[in-house]
């Protein structure tokens, strides 16, 4: 579903399917007006012109895509009511589809930790990083303020 977002917003960019490549408004959604009319004016051609409505149609068809992936979403996502009905469902599922249900949690239970336990080995690394190269900093700075003190010294 993400990647079918993405894949969206690459063509929205002028990626695969763009045909103008022009920047796009705040929104998002539509081509940059002021520089597809200057496109339209400059040409001498209909080549534009449609090459500008079948970019605008596009456009219309993947802001329509994007909205139904967007509905997915949150339908995938639910609400807090929705998801007792799932768990009336697993009530009525039989005793083998549960089991494997439940090994599937498991699996995902222990590389969810196993991330954790990365996470927390790369954090604690690198707040020893941290705390060493802000040692070091401290040392430069009293380095610098000694040696201002004696260069103040020796120009009194």
């Amino acid at each position: 579903m993400f990647l079918e977002l993405e894949q969206i917003s690459f063509q929205r960019t002028g990626g695969e399917l763009g045909i103008l490549g022009y920047g796009y408004c705040d929104s998002g959604l539509r081509t940059d007006c002021s520089v597809d009319a200057r496109a339209l004016r400059s040409s001498t051609g209909n080549e534009w012109k449609t090459r500008y409505e079948t970019q605008v149609e596009l456009n219309r068809q993947l802001e329509r895509q994007t909205g139904l992936l967007q509905e997915k979403m949150e339908h995938m996502r639910g609400n807090p009511t929705d998801r007792l009905s799932s768990i009336r469902s697993f009530d009525q599922m039989p005793v083998g589809s549960l089991n494997q249900l439940l090994k599937q949690l498991e699996e995902e239970k222990r590389s969810l930790q196993n991330q954790l336990k990365d996470y927390e080995l790369r954090l604690e690394q690198e707040a020893k990083a941290y705390h060493k190269a802000n040692d070091e900093r401290r040392m430069y700075l009293a380095e610098i303020s000694q040696v201002t003190g004696t260069c103040r010294i020796i120009t009194v």
